[in-house]
């Protein structure tokens, strides 16, 4: 399976997007460049303070890859929704690297699968749960983790809920990719 990819940007944010032909058909490609160009814009104009661009990767996994990483990494060996890998100590407390012209955030992987399961199940569309967990994502590796504290979780939720409004109303504004 080839990985092709696709580049996203967004004032200071730019999303390097990888995926494969198996997961995306060529028809889809301009949907996915226009969500991750909302949550880009949601991201750069709503949420992100540093002067530095910062860089995001985001992989359309399959469950077979889902699983060998979360595996490999987690030690878990089984399917999940969305894994997050950070490059930096921590961009929410400003421990990060800053000698590189951009700020590389780190990895984010969803799972095509359990997203499109998910999006039944919650009864949103396959591109509001995939942005969904794009956030959720991107709040993992820019610093928060919903899983050490019941505080934090509320944080998280309460940036996860702020941004997916944001993304909302750019979505409704009409503002999409060039």
């Amino acid at each position: 399976m080839e990985k092709h990819d696709l580049e996203i940007q967004s004032g200071k944010v730019s999303i390097n997007f990888y995926y494969t032909d198996e997961l995306v058909k060529t028809n889809e490609l301009d949907l996915y460049k226009t969500w991750l160009h909302y949550g880009a814009t949601a991201i750069d104009k709503h949420f992100y303070i540093e002067k530095k661009p910062i860089v995001l990767n985001v992989t359309l996994s399959s469950d077979a890859e889902i699983i060998e990483i979360n595996s490999e990494h987690r030690n878990k060996e089984k399917i999940t929704d969305v894994l997050s890998f950070p490059m930096q100590e921590s961009m929410r407390k400003g421990e990060f690297e800053d000698f590189l012209p951009e700020i590389e955030l780190g990895d984010i992987l969803i799972c095509k699968s359990v997203c499109e399961a998910q999006a039944q199940e919650f009864e949103l569309t396959y591109f509001e749960e995939f942005i969904h967990l794009f956030v959720h994502g991107f709040l993992h590796v820019y610093g928060y983790d919903h899983e050490i504290s019941d505080e934090e979780e509320l944080i998280m939720e309460s940036l996860e809920l702020s941004l997916l409004m944001k993304i909302s109303e750019i979505k409704k504004a009409g503002t999409s990719p060039a």
